[in-house]
């Protein structure tokens, strides 16, 4: 089924395809209102319409992922990830030595700063942006640079960063391959961006089939629901090469039937990811890609 027109709809922005700019999509789903398309020509997944800027800047000071409504619920959330991609960051990026300045790290929607923190315990000289007040206070509560500011506000010079993470992010923001742009400046050469998605459109698909309602986009906090290969070429046409895609360690759900449910596509994304050797990626599972400024 075809994507309506576009139509005039106060407070709201009909919107093409952010990667290849082609109008013609499918819709996927309508959860709570909102309507999740799919791109005939390239595939990405995107609402529209969608809220205006201001409209969704004033919706993220308040906005919090279901069950995480405290700094320790996200804390505990998050751990698992944050710490697995401290070790890689610690194979992919060699630390500094001798008179060396230390390597510099952004960490872009940082909330609570917690994977600041894990970053400066190792030597790491680290700055955050959200837009959030509250979470950037939590975080310079701790004693860590933040700032309340989306990238382009920040206006870091250019090659600023030899790191620049993006945990659940780039499915907020309105354009993403003009954010993917914006990490490649303020990254060093060869400097690496680690970006990590959640993929809902095959679980959606699936629910659907069966005729179980959901909410699982999360819409309209989530503007976009990228595959690996989407998000692979729009890295690639944004100046990046691909190191890797990884379902990595998964997020630690507050309850425990999400958990179980998040473990056994973990397994099963771990498995398929191992004997593909990195090949091929288990649908409907949220994975993070290393990606090397060219």
């Amino acid at each position: 089924m075809r994507a309506a027109a576009d139509e005039s709809v106060p407070g709201l922005i009909y919107v093409s395809c952010a990667l290849c700019g082609r109008r013609e999509a499918a819709l996927v789903s309508v959860q709570s209102g909102w309507r999740m398309v799919r791109c005939l020509a390239c595939g990405l997944a995107y609402v529209s319409p969608r809220p205006t800027k201001a409209s969704l800047r004033l919706h993220y000071q308040t906005y919090r992922p279901p069950g995480t409504e405290t700094i320790d619920d996200w804390e505990r959330m998050m751990a698992p990830l944050f710490d697995d991609t401290v070790r890689r960051i610690a194979r992919l990026v060699p630390p500094s030595s001798g008179g060396e300045k230390p390597r510099r790290l952004l960490d872009v929607g940082c909330a609570h700063g917690g994977f600041l923190d894990r970053m400066t315990e190792r030597g790491w000289d680290v700055e955050g942006i959200d837009l959030s007040a509250g979470s950037v206070a939590a975080a310079r509560a701790r004693g860590l640079s933040v700032r309340e500011s989306t990238l382009d506000e920040a206006r870091f010079p250019n090659a600023s960063f030899d790191v620049v993470t993006a945990f659940y992010v780039i499915e907020h923001v309105t354009d993403p391959a003009g954010f993917l742009r914006e990490v490649r400046r303020v990254l060093s050469p060869r400097g690496l961006a680690v970006i990590r998605v959640p993929h809902t459109t095959p679980i959606v698909r699936l629910l659907g089939f069966l005729g179980i309602p959901n909410t699982l986009y999360d819409m309209p906090s989530h503007l976009f629901d990228f595959s690996p290969g989407v998000l692979g070429r729009m890295l690639e046409e944004t100046g990046f090469e691909i190191v890797e895609t990884t379902p990595q360690r998964p997020t630690v759900r507050p309850r425990l039937g999400d958990r179980w449910i998040t473990y056994a596509g973990f397994a099963a994304a771990a498995a398929v990811h191992a004997l593909s050797n990195g090949r091929r990626h288990f649908p409907g599972v949220s994975t993070t890609t290393f990606a090397r400024a060219k």
